[in-house]
């Protein structure tokens, strides 16, 4: 499945958050994705390990 903007994720550290932006594609593609606990951090999607919740 994709990414898109305004996908609710869930990350191992830093719990449920927002995607608000996504760059690139395939191997080096990353998101901003706005956490509520610490605000906006710029993630490498598949190193990431982001669940869809």
């Amino acid at each position: 499945g994709g990414i898109w903007l305004g996908m609710k994720v869930r990350h191992g550290k830093f719990g449920v958050g927002t995607i608000r932006k996504i760059e690139g594609k395939g191997d080096e593609q990353k998101v901003i994705v706005w956490f509520g606990s610490v605000g906006p951090k710029k993630l490498l999607v598949r190193f990431a390990g982001l669940e869809r919740v």
